[in-house]
């Protein structure tokens, strides 16, 4: 009896790698991290300053860009 080694196929994606620019997940908890420290930080959609939202406490309640008009919450 023999037997013949082979490589094992990756699977097919629908998704490529990016070239290792951070993905949407990433964006976001980047910007969550900076909005909390009261920084502004680049907005995940356009790049542009993302400022911190304050409500009626201390800590930031989102964060706003008011370049694209995008905003988190």
């Amino acid at each position: 009896m023999s037997a013949v080694a082979t490589r094992q196929r990756d699977a097919p994606t629908l998704f490529p790698e990016a070239g290792g620019e951070p993905g949407l997940d990433e964006r976001l908890v980047r910007a969550w991290e900076g909005l909390i420290a009261h920084r502004p930080v680049d907005c995940p959609v356009c790049g542009a300053e993302m400022r911190p939202d304050y409500g009626a406490h201390a800590l930031p309640i989102g964060g706003s860009c008011r370049a694209c008009g995008a905003t988190l919450a």
